[in-house]
């Protein structure tokens, strides 16, 4: 592993430390919600319902295994404490996540530069400290160390590896149920890549990819299943607003909310990005970051609605663009090495400077944001 991913680690580490430390994350959307669920666990490991909100309700609502581990950790260090530390732990390891993932399309120094720059991507500060989305943050730490596994054995034939990616893709399931819609998109882009760099021939990646596929499918049913037997049963309820669905180009506040503090200065490298995307060894993770950065829009564009038909209404669109924001730092690495060759080597510094001041905004937002939005 090169310096750069090693300090993307500690970088991580101790920015988002600080803002733990500092219990940001109390100011958070939804921090209280997922210690609530661990708080269920705590009092009564085994029980599916919970009789404290509304009349009751059961807590197959959510996948479990986030707050089953704030649970468990509770009775050590406290729930609060333990919503924190498995924060830090998902935060921490989500450059190294990026470096493995990034690996797969661009070299080794590229790759350390995406570590570095997942280490102070806004969008990570938003979803940690403003949205306070733990399980999608641990799910996606997950999601991208299985597309590693998985490009692993879909290139090599290794059963371990095909093991360990049908093991991490489940518990992406169990983390959280909304992350399977990253997951195609991921696939896609190894399996593109895989094909156009001709690293396999095409009968053999389509039996290794269906054999993945169908046991993958098996193992997260199992998982899910609670879920969605929960689901099954309830009638669709109205929507309730939310401004990542809104046409950012009518609504100032929504790309306020749900584009700039995402993007942050990487806003200035897509078209770069799109260019490089021509690239054989790119063309696959090109199109995953234009089909996840174009949900990210909302009803700004009429994709969600296409892909997703009338249940658009129920998703929020945030996450795609937080999807988005991590599929554009393996180009990000390229270009700050393409930067550092056309300029001087004081780029890179400037470049980081850059996003961690943006970064640390973006942690701090709750200080700044209007009461009625926090």
């Amino acid at each position: 592993m090169p310096r750069n991913a090693r300090l993307a680690v500690l970088f991580s580490f101790i920015f988002h430390g600080g803002l733990i430390l500092a219990a940001r994350y109390r100011l958070s959307y939804d921090a209280y919600n997922h210690m609530f669920f661990g708080d269920h666990y705590r009092m009564d490991w085994w029980s599916l319902w919970d009789p404290r909100w509304y009349t009751g309700f059961s807590v197959n609502s959510y996948p479990p295994l986030v707050h089953q581990l704030i649970g468990g950790l509770s009775h050590v260090i406290g729930l609060d404490a333990a919503f924190a530390l498995i924060l830090w732990v998902a935060v921490t390891l989500l450059p190294l996540a990026v470096y493995s993932f990034a690996r797969i399309f661009v070299g080794k120094a590229s790759a350390g530069y995406a570590a570095l720059g997942a280490a102070f991507l806004p969008s990570v500060y938003l979803t940690a400290h403003i949205f306070g989305q733990l399980p999608t943050l641990a799910a996606t730490v997950t999601a991208l160390f299985g597309m590693t596994a998985l490009n692993q054995y879909l290139r090599e034939g290794n059963r371990l590896n095909g093991a360990l990616a049908i093991s991490l893709l489940s518990t992406v399931m169990a983390f959280h149920h909304a992350t399977l819609l990253l997951l195609p998109w991921l696939v896609l882009a190894i399996t593109l890549h895989l094909l156009i760099t001709k690293q396999n021939n095409w009968q053999t990646l389509a039996l290794r990819l269906l054999i993945v596929g169908i046991v993958s499918m098996l193992v997260m049913l199992l998982v899910i299943w609670p879920f969605w037997e929960w689901g099954r049963t309830q009638s669709i309820q109205t929507p309730i607003d939310h401004a990542s669905r809104h046409n950012f180009f009518k609504d100032p506040m929504a790309p306020l909310l749900f584009f700039l503090p995402v993007y942050g200065p990487l806003m200035v490298i897509i078209p770069a990005a799109l260019f490089l995307a021509r690239k054989r060894q790119l063309l696959g993770l090109g199109l995953a970051f234009c089909a996840l950065f174009l949900l990210g829009l909302g009803n700004t564009t009429p994709l969600p609605r296409l892909f997703f038909g009338k249940g658009w209404e129920w998703l929020t669109y945030d996450r795609f663009a937080f999807w988005g924001s991590l599929t554009l730092l393996p180009f990000f690495g390229v270009i700050v090495i393409l930067l550092r060759r056309q300029w001087s080597r004081n780029i890179r510094t400037k470049i980081f400077l850059a996003l961690a001041g943006t970064s640390l905004i973006v942690g701090l937002g709750t200080a700044f944001l209007p009461p009625n939005l926090v």
